[in-house]
């Protein structure tokens, strides 16, 4: 049995207990038939350091940088592998896994995302956002856009507009039962890159709602395009494009039904991005530095 012993450095608050996208995720990639992980809790004490910012240790240990966050906030130079959102031809470095996915592995979430149940009826309400961050102006545009249609509905703290804030956590049956309530949900990334593809489309597709999505241009490589609305450059061209589509949606309920019940995934639940698939790739990567 192989031991991969590993510190965990500088991660978000409850990372190492019960909550999403935690822990278990990395439980769950190095444990196998033939390895196993485990955690120590000096830097000393371990063979690999995976950290969610960038490597300001005085250590010789291989360091592996996890890009939750867009990529351009990291020194890249620190770390020997790279884990999460760059594609592996963009980076030798890297090992590829978009970080929705540890979202729905934290949270036993995969097969949910295959097998979805059938939406049968037309929510009552057009439109939805949850948003706290009021710096990305593509969202702004796209909101602004939709709200010169019928109005929006701002549960989050960027345009509120409803009243009260959706205290709700992600993943929680009464986060999607609120958006559920509308035909359609804003679910943009907070910046374009590569690979950078966070948890936001699975608000949609997990309330059987029909995400509006600005992001990461591989998003089609995973994804059915008929499963959402995308805006793939952002300019005023698209924009009106995306309004006609969304107008043409909403008074047609036959084909909303059909395409909020279309498959997620493009071809299937992408083999690559497996467990099993994932690991290889990783320790691989692993291998070339002695571990």
């Amino acid at each position: 049995m192989k031991e991969y012993k590993v510190y965990f450095h500088n991660f978000w608050p409850n990372f190492m207990t019960d909550e999403q996208n935690n822990v278990s995720f990395y439980k769950k990639l190095f444990n196998s038939e033939k390895s196993s992980l485990v955690i120590k809790d000096t830097p000393e004490d371990a063979d690999i350091i995976i950290g969610a910012s960038n490597n300001t240790l005085e250590t010789k240990k291989v360091f592996i940088l996890v890009l939750s966050e867009p990529h351009h906030t990291y020194d890249l130079s620190g770390a020997d592998i790279l884990f999460g959102g760059v594609p592996e031809f963009r980076d030798k470095r890297a090992v590829f896994i978009p970080a929705f996915f540890s979202y729905l592995y934290s949270n036993n979430l995969i097969l949910r995302s295959i097998d979805r149940p059938i939406r049968k009826t037309v929510p009552p309400n057009f439109c939805c956002i949850l948003s706290s961050n009021a710096k990305v102006q593509e969202r702004a545009g796209i909101f602004n856009i939709l709200s010169s249609y019928k109005q929006v509905a701002s549960a989050g703290l960027v345009n509120n507009n409803v009243g009260f804030l959706i205290t709700d956590r992600w993943g929680s049956d009464k986060f999607y039962q609120f958006i559920s309530q509308f035909k359609f949900i804003i679910a943009t990334e907070n910046t374009k890159i590569d690979g950078y593809i966070q948890e936001k489309l699975f608000n949609g597709y997990f309330s059987q709602t029909i995400p509006i999505y600005w992001g990461s241009d591989y998003v089609s490589e995973i994804f059915n395009k008929d499963s959402m609305i995308l805006l793939k450059e952002y300019n005023q061209y698209n924009l009106q494009m995306m309004l006609q589509e969304v107008i043409s949606l909403d008074n047609n309920d036959e084909e909303w039904l059909r395409r909020v019940n279309a498959p997620i995934y493009r071809d299937g639940f992408p083999e690559y991005f497996s467990l099993d698939k994932t690991r290889e790739r990783l320790f691989k990567k692993l291998e070339e530095y002695g571990v």
